[in-house]
C-alpha cells in the first residue's frame, strides 16, 4: 500500500468509517508493525479521542480523574490527604495519604475496620513494617501507635469518619 492509502485508511480507521473488510486489512499492517499505519493510526486516534466528549457513566457512578483530585496538608507535619469518597452511611472515608520520609501521624483509635494497602514506600507502626503491596486491616475499636515512613509512601486508605486522634 502507498503512504497517501495508509494515512487515507488511517483517518477512516480512527473514526470508525472503514468497512469490516477494510479494517481488517488495516489492522493487519498495524498487527505487523508497519511503521507508517502505526504512526497514521496513533495520531489520528489521538485527535479523535481528543475531540469526543467523555462518554456518560451509567447512573450511580463516579469517577475522579487524577488531574481532578487535590492534595491537601494534615495537621501532622509531612504527611497529606487526598480524599477520594466519604460514606456517610458507613461512617468510612476511602483516602490516600502521602507520609514525606520520617514524617508521623498520630496514635489513634479506629471506630470502625481500618483497610490499608501500601501504594508505594514503607510504613511501620509499632512492630508492624509494610512495603508496596501490603495489605492490612485493623478492627473496629483497635489502637494504632504512631505510625511512620522512613522512606515515604502512599497509602489507600478507608477508615471510620469519627476515628479518635489519642496523641
Amino acid at each position: 500500500m502507498n503512504r497517501e492509502l495508509i494515512e487515507d485508511q488511517a483517518l477512516r480507521y480512527a473514526i470508525g468509517d472503514l468497512s469490516p473488510e477494510e479494517r481488517d486489512a488495516f489492522e493487519s499492517l498495524l498487527a505487523a508493525c508497519d511503521p507508517i499505519a502505526m504512526v497514521e493510526a496513533k495520531t489520528f486516534l489521538d485527535i479523535v479521542e481528543s475531540l469526543l466528549p467523555p462518554a456518560p457513566l451509567p447512573s450511580g457512578f463516579r469517577v475522579i480523574r487524577q488531574s481532578q483530585n487535590s492534595t491537601r496538608p494534615t495537621p501532622y507535619p509531612g504527611v497529606s490527604v487526598e480524599v477520594l469518597h466519604i460514606d456517610r452511611i458507613a461512617c468510612t472515608v476511602t483516602s490516600i495519604l502521602t507520609f514525606e520520609p520520617g514524617a508521623k501521624y498520630p496514635s489513634h483509635r479506629h471506630t470502625v475496620a481500618e483497610q490499608c494497602l501500601v501504594l508505594s514506600g514503607d510504613v511501620s507502626t509499632a512492630s508492624l513494617e509494610l512495603t508496596t503491596g501490603d495489605f492490612q486491616v485493623a478492627a473496629a475499636d483497635s489502637i494504632h501507635n504512631f505510625i511512620t515512613s522512613r522512606g515515604g509512601c502512599r497509602l489507600l486508605m478507608i477508615s471510620g469518619i469519627h476515628d479518635e486522634i489519642l496523641a
